[in-house]
């Protein structure tokens, strides 16, 4: 199970802390891409269906660090315009405004439904649906 946590920084150490998130996604998404150089239909569908499960799973990881670079640097972006202008309040960029709860929670249950019946789908073809890495 993943958890996000989180800390605090000075606000001028923002940028430097984004910059090697970034650098790690880089890195994420080199390693995905010659994993997936390596997927073969070929080979067994169940030995095909784990490579790709992987990948798909260090891309999310991947786009879950971009998400919380997106977001500090909204908000550094924020704080350092109000710094300028104390007096006008600042929107946040578009995609980082607040989530509406029933949203997010349709959204959760949906992603739960297509997990399971991927795990399904993973089982019926032979693999090891339901594993958690």
């Amino acid at each position: 199970m993943r958890v996000k946590i989180g800390y605090t920084v000075e606000l001028e150490e923002v940028p430097d802390r984004v910059t090697e998130f970034l650098k790690e996604s880089v890195h994420g998404l080199a390693t995905a891409s010659s994993d997936l150089m390596d997927v073969s239909v070929v080979e067994h569908a169940n030995i095909a269906l784990d490579k790709i499960d992987n990948i798909r799973q260090k891309l999310a990881l991947v786009d879950s660090r971009l998400e919380d670079c997106y977001i500090a640097l909204a908000g550094y972006h924020n704080a350092k315009m109000e710094e300028y202008n104390p007096d006008h309040h600042h929107q946040p960029p578009h995609g980082a405004e607040s989530v509406n709860p029933d949203d997010m929670a349709a959204l959760m249950e949906e992603m739960n439904i297509l997990k399971t019946s991927t795990n399904n789908l993973q089982q019926e073809v032979g693999g090891e649906g339901g594993k958690d890495e």
